[in-house]
């Protein structure tokens, strides 16, 4: 036996190779096998049989922003504990605030422009928005690239897909986030499996979570936003 590997979908592990046709591949040929960190999900479907994990062909067809930087949203800052019936796809979010993204409370500049401000002093907010997708979601590979202070579990169509900066198990509205973000910066990009999307609308619902509630209207509470791109 030269090398093994136990694997899986949650964690650090690159939920892109879940379903979705891509393969686990290491980032690097000389990389350890064990931590998750070193495995990310293959630049074309099926993998690369035989030869290097990636070329210089990387990805072919269109690249689509189904989500942009500056996308519209629903959210709700009203510091209610929303449980969990607000992520599903069937709520009724028709009371919530509406406005593109970034959302903040915050002085300090962002990785984006600073479109829509948030009740500040929550412990977390809630934000939902929806995208279509055109054709066979099998075909495609889609990524999430969140800006995100502090934390925020990410939800597609009702199904929790992702994590960031949050504990594990159960999360509720007073969950504080594992890591204090001083400022939102672009995140690294996150696969996130194909067979979570359905062909036409979807849903993808974020709720974001503070690791520090402040109290001083001048303090930065809260900035957050993503975008999710697709590659057919």
């Amino acid at each position: 036996l030269m090398d093994s590997v136990s694997y899986g979908v949650d964690g650090e592990w690159p939920g892109g190779a879940d379903g979705s046709g891509m393969s686990l591949v290491k980032r690097h040929a000389n990389l350890a096998s064990g931590p998750a960190e070193n495995w990310t999900v293959s630049a074309q479907f099926g993998g690369t049989p035989g030869v290097g994990n990636f070329t210089s062909t990387v990805l072919t067809g269109a690249r689509n922003d189904v989500i942009g930087l500056a996308g519209s949203w629903r959210f709700h800052d009203g510091g209610a504990d929303l449980g969990t019936a607000w992520r599903a796809p069937g709520f009724d979010d028709s009371a919530w605030g509406s406005g593109p993204a970034l959302f903040f409370v915050e002085d300090a500049a962002l990785p984006g422009p600073k479109n829509t401000p948030l009740a500040p002093g929550r412990s977390t907010y809630y934000f939902r928005t929806t995208f279509n997708v055109a054709g066979d979601p099998a075909m495609k590979l889609f990524t999430l690239r969140p800006r995100v202070d502090d934390g925020a579990v990410i939800y597609l169509n009702g199904v929790e897909v992702q994590r960031v900066n949050m504990p594990t198990g159960l999360v509720t509205y007073a969950t504080a986030a594992s890591v204090t973000v001083p400022n939102a910066t672009s995140g690294a990009p996150i696969s996130l499996a194909s067979a979570n999307f359905l062909p036409g609308a979807n849903l993808l619902a974020v709720e974001l979570h503070q690791s520090v509630i402040a109290t001083n209207p001048g303090m930065r509470i809260i900035n957050s936003a993503g975008y999710v791109t697709t590659w057919d």
